[in-house]
């Protein structure tokens, strides 16, 4: 009896430290600057549709006109976040991003140019 109490305690307590290690872990993983200067060359023009997508809850894409697939970010998208809107936008390239739905490659917007329903 003994030794199981033993075991059940180190159990906890190995358990607690990777939780405690797992928290400051992504506590320094989020305050970590992960920010890049851009030039004016980095921006480019697409346009496309914006498609909403059932999956992990609901994710929106924008399939340009060449057929690429791109996830949106940045401030005030939500504007965008209309199932089969058409828009021309300047956007830019954000390298060695992930994220959660995974459906299409992620930029940033930085103007909406143009909107138009179907």
């Amino acid at each position: 009896m003994f030794y199981i109490l033993l075991m059940f305690n180190t159990m906890i307590h190995s358990s607690s430290t990777i939780f405690i290690y797992s928290i400051v872990f992504l506590y320094f993983c989020g305050c970590a600057n992960l920010s890049r200067n851009y030039s004016e060359n980095d921006a480019f023009t697409i346009e496309g549709t914006i498609k909403f997508l059932p999956v992990e809850g609901g994710c929106w894409q924008f399939i340009s006109t060449d057929d690429e697939t791109y996830e949106l970010v940045g401030e005030n998208i939500e504007t965008l976040y209309f199932d089969g809107i058409q828009a021309r936008l300047v956007v830019r390239d954000l390298e060695g991003r992930v994220s959660i739905c995974m459906v299409g490659k992620i930029i940033e917007v930085l103007k909406i140019v143009n909107l138009s329903k179907p």
